[in-house]
């Protein structure tokens, strides 16, 4: 469907397409990858959902080495988000960043953001 607000990264000749809104499905939080090599999409599902980001918009999306990773965004009720996942080109996986933080200290991360 049309969406806006999507966030997407290249990998070879591959492209990741993650979230957005649509008038459709409203804040969403499908994955979706063009392959250069069959010239089609295919959305990518997770079983359970909770091994993929939540549904947003507006997040920022990089790669990383052999990783695609997003950060922030905002989610659903237009809530401002921190989190950070990160997506595995080789097995087709998101995992979440875990942040450590030494004790005593606080706001080692970045906080919520969205549209950056």
């Amino acid at each position: 469907t049309e969406r806006s607000g999507h966030a997407g990264a290249t990998f070879g000749r591959d492209i990741l397409v993650h979230g957005g809104i649509s008038s459709v499905l409203g804040v969403n939080g499908e994955t979706w990858i063009f392959s250069d090599k069959r010239t089609s999409w295919t959305q990518l599902t997770f079983n359970p959902p909770l091994t993929s980001p939540s549904a947003r918009t507006y997040h920022a999306f990089f790669q990383l080495g052999s990783y695609l990773v997003i950060h922030g965004g905002e989610g659903e009720e237009r809530a401002w988000l921190d989190d950070m996942w990160s997506f595995h080109v080789g097995s087709m996986s998101w995992k979440q960043v875990e942040f450590m933080v030494d004790e005593g200290q606080s706001d080692l991360q970045p906080s919520e953001r969205s549209k950056h």
